[in-house]
Order: C-alpha cells, then sequence, then structure tokens
C-alpha cells in the first residue's frame, strides 16, 4: 500500500483528524483522561482504517491475500 500514490496523502489525512480528534477531546474531558487521549484516539482511528479496508475489499478495489494467515494484518492486501 506504500506504493500507492496518494499513500502519503491518505497517511496526511489520518495524521490531521487523529491531532484534531485528541485536541477536541482535550478540551472536553477530565484532566485526569488526558494521558489516555493518545490510546483512545489510536484505537478509534484504527477501527476506522479497518472499516475502511472492509469498504474497500467488498467494493473489489482491494483483494484479501491468498493466506491471510501467513501475512500481517493488511500487509497483504492488493490493489486493483
Amino acid at each position: 500500500m506504500e506504493t500507492h500514490p496518494l499513500f502519503s496523502k491518505a497517511l496526511e489525512f489520518f495524521d490531521t483528524a487523529r491531532n484534531k480528534t485528541k485536541a477536541i477531546l482535550k478540551e472536553n474531558s477530565n484532566p485526569i483522561l488526558h494521558s489516555q487521549l493518545n490510546y483512545c484516539v489510536d484505537m478509534q482511528m484504527c477501527d476506522i482504517r479497518m472499516m475502511t479496508l472492509h469498504d474497500e475489499v467488498e467494493a473489489g478495489r482491494l483483494t484479501i491475500p491468498e493466506n491471510p494467515s501467513k501475512s500481517t494484518m493488511c500487509m497483504g492486501i492488493v490493489l486493483r
């Protein structure tokens, strides 16, 4: 996936979304929770990435590796 021409732009969008999400949560949460924000936001972003991957597989734009048990999650997904 890193070789795809839009990979760096997608990564930039995810980083921006992650940073903005943390900022919003920090403004509206108890300071005691601030130390956990990185973890919570990272987990939410991971969920969003996985939902996107599932959508792309269902749409036929990505294919699942022939033997997923032999590859790290998402590393073997092939762009069509």
